[in-house]
């Protein structure tokens, strides 16, 4: 249940081994919560199920955790570093999971994910570096909007979506480079990205209708190179 919401007198947390559920908003606005230790025996962390929890500074997800909800650490304002262990199934970063950690720089989702929603890192101003994993077919509308530190992404030929305002505003991005042939971009996917120098594509693509500046050369390159 969420008898522990709201609470701001908890400070850290080691959950039992015998816990498999995380259940929506458990430790929901736990302001003063720094640290949780999860057992390998969590498989779901619920909706807003950490959202708000405003003084955590890393999160571990064990590799037993196959799935997490939409907002489960939205709005965690502190969270600098997330890790995941190996070998985690964890299949679709959902809806805002990591929406407006606005300290968020380092984390690396595992390489059996294949969808990334909407919204699912929006606002996370400091995260400059990220690796899309080889099997994402979906990239969802905002999901990095107002990226405002993020220099550069690669779109792996696996992608064959890139929703409305994907990139929107990451207004330090420098470089993209789109590897897939079969991609759909939406429009304004990369609206704002006044920094953009370099530009790759395996595809034609029309300046404006994904929001770059007119100017901007795009390179066409050989699917068959990357």
């Amino acid at each position: 249940d969420d008898k522990f919401k709201d609470n701001s007198n908890i400070y850290s947390i080691k959950l039992d081994s015998t816990v498999k559920q995380i259940i929506e908003k458990s430790f929901e606005n736990c302001s003063s919560l720094t640290q949780i230790k999860m057992p390998n025996s969590v498989t779901f962390i619920g909706k807003n199920a950490f959202s708000g929890c405003s003084s955590l500074s890393q999160i571990q997800i064990p590799s037993s955790v196959t799935k997490i909800d939409s907002y489960a650490f939205d709005k965690c304002t502190s969270l600098k570093k997330v890790l995941f262990d190996d070998d985690c199934k964890l299949q679709t970063i959902e809806t805002h999971t990591f929406g407006s950690c606005t300290s968020l720089y380092s984390i690396k989702i595992p390489s059996s994910v294949t969808k990334i929603s909407s919204s699912a890192f929006v606002e996370c101003k400091f995260l400059n570096s990220f690796e899309i994993p080889p099997n994402v077919t979906i990239i969802g509308a905002s999901a990095f909007g107002k990226c405002h530190a993020l220099r550069k992404i690669v779109i792996p030929s696996s992608v064959t979506s890139i929703g409305i305002y994907a990139f929107d505003e990451c207004t330090s991005m420098t470089e993209v480079t789109i590897q897939s042939s079969k991609v759909l971009i939406r429009s304004n996917a990369f609206y704002k990205c006044k920094a953009i120098k370099k530009f790759l594509s395996c595809i034609d693509i029309d300046n404006n209708a994904i929001g770059i500046d007119e100017e901007l050369e795009i390179q066409l390159i050989d699917p068959s190179l990357v």
